[in-house]
């Protein structure tokens, strides 16, 4: 016995030793420890048949080690040091993500926040790639490199997760629904993990940012590599529903760029600004400025790209969507139109997009009162979701919904049943 426990390492099976430890001496030089007494708990070096254990068997004893922090915790008046490090690694596939053991762990310390601090941990070299993605740029409209990132480390789910065996995971996942009853089910695994997740985002980009300020070797308000680093982490609050934080970083980005002379309407990267703060504005329910970023966005992209792009049928749906949720619907139905034309020809009239434009346009109609004509574009919205979708699906299970309630309108009340009760049956399947 060397010590107490004041952290565990909750890794995979699979990462490498070497990632363990330049992750480690990483975490330790960044927050100061003492080495003398710090004591990281490693199963694999602390168990000499680890290498043949199952996960039900691994679980039973990273209970008895939490346990442990938990106990000395308590009847310790010092125990800031007590805390789960969670390796991710590689960046872009976190093997971490994919074990259910792995997010049991992680699911148990977040939950326990009096008892342990969850904290992620990343080898050096894998955070310097981490990093370069965030500073990518690809020109995607809405800046596809953060995205990308966003849907990696945060998009995971307990349901998929894999495990030793069958067994194992039955166990693990009957454990899980035991400590999630009173949350909100495995859902709220998702949601706990996915949050700490995007918490650790935007410390790690903020770190970024103060940095990258700081060691500006020419002044900040015209470094051009800061304003598409501010542009992209705009990406990654708006992927994460901090709208107000994510228009501070798309404004810093536009000042650079205006003080750059680079703020014009033939660029394609302030097209893309253009757009991401009018997605913030329209999702904060501010439909007039939202418009007016959309109006902004639109000449450019018609110039860069052409009326006939997939991004500038984009702006032309939101700002269809923009005036209808003024209840301008006369203004809105010529955008909803243009959109859905030039998806048929350029896409086809079975394409998702064209689905989805469709769907707009019905909506448009049904609030203008013209419900036959509503009907018919719902229905042809409804015919590609149920061969993209399935049937059973939630997204069909709207539209379904929508159809009934303008059989309704239109006083035929047996096919208004018929597609209510369909909905309703879908939902209860799935939700």
């Amino acid at each position: 016995n060397v010590g107490p426990v004041t952290h565990i390492l909750s890794y995979s099976s699979d990462n490498r030793i070497c990632d363990m430890l330049s992750a480690l001496e990483d975490y330790c030089l960044n927050n100061n420890l003492d080495e003398r007494e710090t004591y990281v708990y490693i199963s694999c070096l602390c168990s000499n048949d680890n290498n043949n254990k199952k996960d039900k068997l691994l679980v039973q004893e990273f209970e008895r080690i939490f346990k442990e922090i938990t106990v000395a915790r308590t009847n310790d008046d010092d125990a800031s040091s007590k805390t789960l490090l969670a390796l991710m690694t590689p960046w872009d596939a976190p093997i971490y993500l994919t074990q259910i053991r792995c997010i049991y762990e992680a699911y148990t310390a977040i939950i326990s926040p009096k008892a342990c601090n969850f904290t992620i941990i990343m080898p050096p070299s894998e955070k310097v790639k981490f990093i370069k993605t965030i500073k990518k740029s690809d020109g995607n409209v809405y800046g596809g490199a953060p995205n990308k990132l966003w849907k990696i480390l945060a998009g995971t789910r307990i349901q998929d997760a894999i495990a030793s065996s069958d067994n194992d995971k039955d166990y693990i996942m009957n454990l899980v629904s035991k400590k999630s009853i009173g949350r909100g089910g495995l859902e709220s695994v998702d949601v706990k993990v996915n949050g700490k997740l995007r918490e650790w985002i935007s410390e790690t980009i903020v770190e970024m940012v103060k940095k990258a300020e700081g060691e500006s070797l020419v002044d900040v308000s015209t470094n051009n590599a800061l304003a598409l680093l501010y542009n992209n982490i705009g990406c990654v609050y708006l992927a994460n529903g901090e709208y107000n934080t994510a228009i501070e970083y798309y404004e810093k980005c536009l000042n650079i760029r205006e003080k750059n002379k680079r703020l014009d309407d033939t660029d394609s990267n302030t097209a893309s600004v253009y757009m991401n703060i009018g997605s913030c504005y329209n999702r904060i329910k501010q439909y007039e400025k939202a418009m007016d970023y959309y109006f902004k966005c639109l000449p450019i992209l018609e110039s860069n790209y052409g009326k006939e792009h997939p991004d500038t049928t984009i702006a032309y749906s939101k700002i269809g969507q923009c005036y209808d949720q003024r209840g301008q619907h006369e203004e809105a139905e010529p955008y909803h139109k243009e959109c859905l034309a030039i998806r048929e020809r350029t896409l086809g009239k079975t394409h998702s997009l064209t689905a989805v434009a469709y769907n707009c346009l019905g909506i448009c109609y049904e609030n203008q009162g013209e419900y036959n004509t509503a009907l018919r574009q719902y229905k042809k919205c409804v015919s590609i979701y149920e061969k993209q979708f399935g049937v059973e699906h939630p997204e069909t299970a709207t539209l379904y919904y929508n159809i009934g309630t303008l059989y309704s309108y239109l006083d035929n009340y047996s096919d208004a049943s018929k597609y209510t009760k369909l909905a309703l049956e879908i939902y209860e399947k799935v939700l």
